[in-house]
């Protein structure tokens, strides 16, 4: 998916560009009725490798799969985020709790 955004529309999938602004590939008609969800599975890359040699006269083709760590980067900003998000309202918690207790030694001298 990289930086396209895919969307469905009706009964097919649009492929939008940023860079182009506007529809860089339409994959329809893809279903019967409308699309109701689509989501994003693990993206496999398949490279391939030419080697000649002059010395057999051999032409060899090497082919591997890779996974992309989009997936497990994308996670690791989104539990990053939520971590400091947390970090944040446990701090926010901590300080008004500490703001009561302040009111409450404050209460009982006054008393």
């Amino acid at each position: 998916m990289g930086s396209d955004i895919w969307a469905p529309t009706g009964n097919s999938i649009s492929v939008v560009d940023p860079k182009i602004q506007g529809i860089s590939k339409a994959l329809s008609p893809a279903h019967a009725g409308y699309i109701t969800q689509i989501c994003r599975v693990k993206q496999v890359e398949t490279r391939i490798v030419w080697s000649y040699s002059l010395s057999d006269k051999t032409l060899r083709i090497w082919q591997k799969e890779t996974s992309d760590d989009q997936d497990s980067r994308q996670m690791m900003d989104e539990l990053s985020a939520a971590a400091e998000s947390l970090t944040r309202e446990v701090q926010r918690l901590h300080d008004m709790l500490e703001q009561l207790r302040d009111e409450k030694r404050g209460t009982e001298e006054s008393l």
